[in-house]
């Protein structure tokens, strides 16, 4: 009985093992910062070091999209120009009706580098998503070269690592609110 049930177990995870869900998303590129749209439907990933990324081969980051189909995910897609730069480029959170992303990182206007640090949001139009409009939070200041962060999923509070004031390791975790009418 007992190697009944170990040839089971064994045979469940072959199973589990062949029909990985991720086999055209992962790469032998960097993939980070998964993060699913509400419906379940978007896998929105950053990708680093992809010669198709805003920068090249050298660009830390750019936002690829993956979608459900079939019962796995669909080898990513760039997300363009408008929701990536030279700098790096990932989600933070999607509004629960799936019309806002926010993105971890400041844009400059036309394409330029940006002058300030923080998060942005993008809205969803009829042909995909907006320029990304930065989001001021106060005494905000990050050190290191990459911001990561999640928001919770009503969009009041935002969790970051960051090297800021008084960092007592190389980075550590800050927390963020939302003010009333912004």
């Amino acid at each position: 009985m007992k190697y009944a049930v170990l040839f089971l177990l064994f045979i469940s995870f072959q199973l589990v093992s062949q029909t990985n869900p991720f086999t055209l998303v992962n790469s032998s590129y960097d993939e980070q910062n998964p993060v699913v749209s509400p419906d379940g439907k978007t896998l929105y990933l950053t990708i680093a070091n992809h010669p198709q990324n805003t920068a090249g081969k050298k660009d830390p980051g750019d936002i690829w999209i993956s979608l459900w189909v079939g019962g796995s995910w669909a080898a990513p897609i760039h997300a363009g120009s408008l929701l990536n730069n030279r700098g790096y480029n990932g989600v933070a959170g999607i509004s629960p009706d799936g019309s806002e992303l926010y993105l971890l990182s400041h844009y400059g206007k036309n394409g330029d580098n940006p002058t300030t640090q923080g998060i942005s949001v993008s809205q969803r139009t009829g042909s995909g998503w907006s320029v990304p409009q930065n989001i001021s939070i106060p005494y905000f200041l990050n050190r290191s070269s990459f911001l990561i962060g999640q928001w919770q999923a009503d969009l009041s509070v935002f969790v970051f690592s960051a090297e800021s004031y008084n960092t007592l390791g190389a980075e550590d975790l800050y927390v963020s609110s939302k003010t009333a009418g912004k």
